[in-house]
């Protein structure tokens, strides 16, 4: 087993991309520790005169202004970007390494991984703050879902291995799910996040009501009957259990589906309408919120 320390710098994708070559050479596990966030934080702390004064000038100049695209390159603000434990797991498997444990050890992160892939070469585009994720739509087909942020960066491509660690829980997402931001948090709660979907309505991806858009990891594992549901019936900016004022919750949803489902299939128009203006009721006056 190799074992290694990787700095949480700018150059960290190119630090994973020379690991996944140097895995290459001699096939085999590999232990990495790298120094965490709020390790960083802690140094900048007491080694900077009023230093906890100046914490938000630290979370402004490591965090967020290196994410924005029209500054993130200039190099003052490059070289002070830190990366969140999420976004390091996202970019080992964007740099073609599969996560095997992961853990936190006295402020620094513990990562035991593999060689799966060559690296992605290609620049990620999904850092700022609208981004686009692939759902599944009509008939099957995949489209760009517009929303707002509520994750760190390359949290897709860590789905799989976050569900398999953490479950999901009653509302039929992942638990405690280690993606989410905090701001992300509350604009999920007050469906803030999913304005940018406007776009895609637009676009004709989706209806104003419908089934929800869910992703390629959760469709493969629905059952055949709800898959062959979902391929018949474009999804909705607004899912049926809002309008019918249940609280979110995997079971929930899909028996709400089920009910729009057939009532759509009867008189899709009067249905829509009704359940619009339900939906409109519910998230205004019965206070119904995503989680």
């Amino acid at each position: 087993m190799i074992r290694i320390n990787i700095q949480n710098n700018q150059s960290l994708q190119v630090q994973l991309n020379e690991l996944n070559h140097k895995l290459k050479l001699n096939p085999t596990e590999c232990e990495i520790h790298i120094t965490s966030y709020k390790s960083i934080k802690l140094d900048f702390q007491s080694r900077t005169p009023f230093g906890n004064l100046l914490l938000p000038y630290f979370f402004l100049t490591r965090r967020v202004l290196p994410k924005i695209s029209l500054i993130k390159e200039i190099s003052f603000i490059k070289k002070y970007r830190i990366h969140s434990f999420t976004e390091i797991l996202g970019r080992m498997y964007y740099a073609g390494l599969e996560v095997l444990e992961f853990k936190e050890i006295d402020d620094n992160y513990q990562i035991f991984c593999c060689r799966t892939n060559e690296p992605n070469l290609k620049k990620y585009y999904n850092e700022g703050i609208l981004i686009k994720i692939d759902r599944i739509g009509l008939k099957g087909k995949q489209f760009g879902l517009f929303k707002l942020r509520t994750m760190h960066p390359y949290s897709e491509f860590i789905q799989s291995l976050i569900l398999e660690k953490y479950g999901l829980s009653s509302s039929g997402k992942i638990h405690n799910d280690i993606r989410l931001t905090r701001y992300g948090k509350f604009f999920r709660r007050y469906y803030i996040d999913e304005l940018p979907q406007l776009i895609n309505f637009m676009k004709g991806d989706l209806k104003l009501v419908g089934i929800r858009p869910v992703g390629k990891t959760y469709f493969e594992n629905l059952p055949t009957e709800l898959k062959v549901l979902r391929s018949e019936l474009k999804p909705g900016c607004i899912p049926p259990y809002v309008a019918e004022g249940l609280k979110p919750s995997a079971k929930n949803a899909t028996e709400s589906e089920m009910r729009y489902a057939e009532k759509y299939k009867k008189n899709p128009i009067i249905t829509d309408f009704t359940y619009f203006w339900k939906s409109v009721f519910s998230i205004l006056f019965k206070s119904i919120r995503s989680q």
